[in-house]
């Protein structure tokens, strides 16, 4: 969109986004994005901002708004959002009887898919937080989960640059400071994991004001 469109008309996108993009009861919506509105002023916002985003998207039927709900048409358009939480629901599905090859498959396609966290540069306010903190959280799972299963094949390469790339967008995630020296250390660069161990320790001491777990200084002791 240009940089004229309206930022209400978007937000009405996001918020539909982060409940999910189907069904989403518009008194929710509403209440949401315009909570001081009552009544009839608070519909008539509502209704208004629904046309404008129509109009942006230049599609009338890919918002489709049935008893009270409104959703996004899945054949008419994609999210990125839809897509992710399908490669996760597969990965806890899949992952545990695949092989190396489709661990690595999974691992490239939730990297591409997920590439920062959700909304973080366009909203601070609840709505969008708790989103963003559970699709955070899908993404640590299925790293978890691939991680696991790299480190069962002895992939330790495969496994030290998924947890490096897991690290970029996450770089207060202790359990993959961890992972990560200890594939370090499977792959004899005791000089990495050492570096990655003091990373760890300067992120934590800096932003939250604590010192690495015990499990991790287990880690860092079987690298000296």
């Amino acid at each position: 969109f240009s940089r004229k469109a309206q930022k209400k008309p978007l937000d009405l996108l996001r918020v539909l986004l982060a409940f999910g993009g189907a069904r989403v009861e518009t008194t929710a919506l509403i209440e949401l994005l315009w909570p001081d509105a009552e009544g009839d002023a608070a519909k008539v916002s509502f209704d208004s901002n629904l046309y404008r985003l129509r109009k942006l998207i230049g599609v009338d039927d890919v918002l489709s708004l049935t008893e009270g709900k409104l959703s996004l048409d899945a054949k008419q358009c994609a999210s990125d959002v839809w897509d992710f939480e399908r490669i996760v629901a597969s990965i806890e599905s899949e992952a545990q009887s695949g092989d190396a090859k489709t661990t690595a498959a999974f691992a490239k396609e939730l990297l591409r898919l997920y590439t920062g966290h959700f909304l973080h540069q366009e909203s601070q306010e609840t709505w969008a937080i708790t989103a963003r903190d559970k699709l955070r959280a899908k993404f640590a799972r299925a790293v978890a989960l691939l991680g696991a299963k790299m480190e069962e094949y002895k992939e330790w390469e495969q496994a030290a640059m998924l947890y490096s790339r897991a690290l970029e967008l996450d770089n207060l995630a202790e359990a993959l400071y961890r992972r990560l020296m200890i594939s370090y250390r499977e792959l004899g660069e005791s000089a990495e994991a050492l570096n990655t161990y003091r990373r760890c320790r300067d992120m934590l001491s800096i932003v939250l004001n604590i010192k690495p777990s015990a499990e991790t200084e287990t880690v860092r002791a079987t690298l000296q």
